[in-house]
C-alpha cells in the first residue's frame, strides 16, 4: 500500500469517526431531554393521583364506611350470627352442595321441580332434615309396595309375572312416580293472567288441562292405598309424603276444578298442542260453522265451474282457484282478463297473470268473510267464559302446582338419585 492510499484511508476513517461522534452526542442530548421530560410528567401524575386519592378518602360517605365495617366483620366474625353464617358457607363448600343440587335436578321431570332443586337450601334444624328424609322414604316405600303387589300372584297370573319381570328389568334409578308428570307445564303465568282477567288462548287452556291430568295421576299414585281401603296409612314416612302433597288431593277432590277440567275438554280439542275450539263448544258456534261449511262448498263449486270454462277457452292457463286478499279468485292471462266480469284483486310479479274475482261469487265471498268474523267473535266469547271459570279455581290449582306437584317431583328425584348412588 502506497503512502497516498494510506493517507486517504486514514482521512476517511477520521471523518467517519467525527460524524459518528457528532450524531452520538446529538442522540445523547436528545435522550437526556426526553428522560427529564418523562420524569417530570410522571412526577406530576403521581402528585395529582395522590391528591385525588386523598380527596376521595376524605369524601367517603357514612354508608360506605358502614359497608366497609360490615365487610371487615364478615371476614372476622365476632358474634354468634356471623360465626353461624360462616360455618354455613363452609358446610356448603365441604358438601359441594351446589353440585349435588344440580345432579339431583337432572332426575326431576318438571320445570318447577328443577328450579326448586337448583335453588335448594340446607335445612336449619335436625327436625326439618328428618321430615324431608321421611318424604323421600315415603316414595321409596310406595315403590316397594308396588313391587311386592306385582310379585304376589306371579305363579297364578301370567300378566302379573310379566309385569314383575318388566319391573326387574328397569334401570336401577327407576322412580315410583316416573311417567306421571308427563304433560305437566309451568302454567303459573296462565293462572296469574286468568286472575287478572286476561283472556287466555286455546293453547294456554291445553297446557292447563294437561297439567291437571298430570296432577291427578300423581295424586292417584300417592294416595292409591288410602283411596282403596278408605283408611289412613300407618307408615310415618308415607304419612309425611301425603301431608306434604295434601294440596294435590285438595285440588283433585275439588268439584269446581273437576268441572273446569271437563269443560276445557268439551270446548277445546286438547289433543292439539295449539288448541282448537270444537264445533259444539256453543250452539252459536255450531250454527256459524255449519253456514261456513255450506257457503264455502257453494263458493268452491261455482269457482270450479268458472275456472274450467276459462281454461277450456284458453283465457286461463289452467283451471285453478287461489286466494288473494282473503278472497277466492281465478288467475287469468293478462290479455284475456276482460273476458271475465269481476274485480281485479292482484297481479303477479311478472305482470302476465291477473287474479280476478268473478262477479257471480262476490256476494258469496262477502258472506263468507262475515261468517269468519262472527266465528272469531264467538270463539272470543267462549275463551272469555272459560277464563272466567278458571279464575275461580286458579288459586287452588296454583297451590297444588307450586307446592304439591313440586314436592312430589323433588321427592321422586331424590329417591331416584339415592338409588342411582347406591347402585
Amino acid at each position: 500500500m502506497t503512502f497516498s492510499s494510506s493517507f486517504t484511508l486514514w482521512t476517511r476513517t477520521t471523518a467517519a469517526e467525527s460524524v459518528y461522534r457528532h450524531h452520538y452526542r446529538k442522540r445523547r442530548e436528545h435522550f437526556a431531554r426526553f428522560f427529564v421530560r418523562e420524569m417530570t410528567r410522571k412526577s406530576r401524575r403521581h402528585v395529582r393521583g395522590k391528591n385525588r386519592t386523598t380527596t376521595q378518602n376524605s369524601a367517603l360517605t357514612r354508608d360506605e364506611e358502614e359497608q366497609k365495617t360490615e365487610e371487615e366483620i364478615e371476614d372476622n366474625p365476632t358474634n354468634d350470627d356471623d360465626i353461624a353464617r360462616q360455618l354455613h358457607r363452609e358446610a356448603l363448600s365441604v358438601l359441594q352442595w351446589h353440585l349435588v343440587s344440580r345432579t339431583v335436578a337432572k332426575f326431576c321431570e318438571t320445570t318447577l321441580g328443577r328450579q326448586k332443586c337448583v335453588s335448594l337450601a340446607l335445612k336449619n334444624t335436625r327436625e326439618e332434615c328428618e321430615e324431608e328424609m321421611r318424604v323421600t322414604s315415603g316414595i321409596l316405600k310406595l315403590l316397594s309396595r308396588r313391587r311386592s303387589r306385582s310379585g304376589d300372584g306371579a305363579d297364578d297370573d301370567a300378566s302379573a309375572s310379566s309385569s314383575s319381570k318388566s319391573i326387574r328389568n328397569r334401570r336401577r334409578d327407576y322412580g315410583y312416580l316416573d311417567g306421571c308428570f308427563e304433560g305437566c307445564k309451568d302454567a303459573r303465568m296462565f293462572l296469574e293472567g286468568a286472575k287478572k282477567g286476561q283472556t287466555l288462548s286455546a293453547g294456554s287452556f291445553v297446557d292447563v288441562y294437561t297439567t291437571l291430568v298430570a296432577m291427578e295421576k300423581v295424586c292417584d299414585e300417592i294416595y292409591i292405598d288410602d283411596d282403596a281401603s278408605g283408611a289412613d296409612d300407618d307408615d310415618d314416612d308415607v304419612k309425611a309424603l301425603r301431608k306434604a302433597t295434601e294440596s294435590l288431593r285438595a285440588c283433585r277432590d275439588d268439584e269446581k276444578v273437576h268441572a273446569m277440567k271437563k269443560e276445557i275438554e268439551r270446548c277445546i280439542n286438547v289433543d292439539i298442542s295449539s288448541g282448537a275450539i270444537r264445533n259444539d263448544a256453543s250452539e252459536d258456534l255450531a250454527q256459524i260453522r255449519s253456514n261456513l261449511s255450506s257457503t264455502a262448498k257453494t263458493l268452491r263449486k261455482t269457482l270450479n265451474d268458472i275456472a274450467n270454462e276459462m281454461a277450456q277457452k284458453k283465457f286461463a292457463e289452467r283451471a285453478q282457484i287461489v286466494t288473494r286478499l282473503g278472497r277466492e279468485c281465478i288467475p287469468m292471462k293478462l290479455g284475456s282478463a276482460g273476458q271475465l266480469k269481476g274485480i281485479v284483486l292482484a297481479t303477479s310479479d311478472s305482470g302476465a297473470t291477473v287474479f280476478k274475482e268473478p262477479e257471480e261469487v262476490i256476494a258469496l265471498n262477502n258472506f263468507l268473510s262475515e261468517l269468519k268474523e262472527l266465528e272469531e267473535m264467538e270463539i272470543e266469547v267462549i275463551l272469555k267464559r272459560l277464563t272466567s271459570e278458571l279464575k275461580e279455581v286458579a288459586d287452588v290449582i296454583q297451590e297444588a302446582l307450586e307446592v304439591g306437584m313440586t314436592t312430589a317431583d323433588l321427592a321422586n328425584a331424590k329417591a331416584r338419585h339415592a338409588k342411582w348412588m347406591s347402585g
